[in-house]
């Protein structure tokens, strides 16, 4: 994919984003919530730091035109992907909090992090 066509596509996906929420989705921001674990943001700060040195777009605490809202958004070389952060639960209950995400747009892929098992060195997208 040559630089216009890349660029095309970032801009495309982002259209899923909403861009005037109340907290906002600005690319290469990290929201962090006082509600969420300690694993939780920090695993959410390691993915970022690896995909913003990667030259990916990302989008923390995005909230879709769909209303629903994931992680992380990360927009480039031709994917699109959110990435969802959980801390340990069961196997059933991880399976229906990403269905419940039916909203989610198709296009982009849907990876699912688990803080316990997150290792940096070993995380590509």
């Amino acid at each position: 994919m040559n630089k216009q066509n890349e660029l095309r596509f970032r801009n495309k996906m982002s259209q899923h984003i909403r861009s005037a929420n109340r907290c906002g989705s600005h690319n290469g921001c990290l929201k962090i919530w006082k509600g969420c674990t300690y694993e939780h943001e920090r695993t959410k700060f390691d993915i970022c730091y690896q995909l913003i040195n990667e030259g990916w777009d990302i989008y923390t605490e995005a909230i879709f035109t769909s209303g629903d809202r994931g992680d992380i958004v990360a927009i480039g070389f031709g994917r699109a992907v959110i990435i969802e952060i959980e801390t340990p639960k069961s196997k059933k209950e991880l399976d229906e909090k990403i269905l419940s995400k039916e909203n989610y747009p198709e296009d982009f892929e849907k990876i699912l992090v688990i803080t316990n098992e997150f290792n940096r060195d070993k995380f590509f997208i």
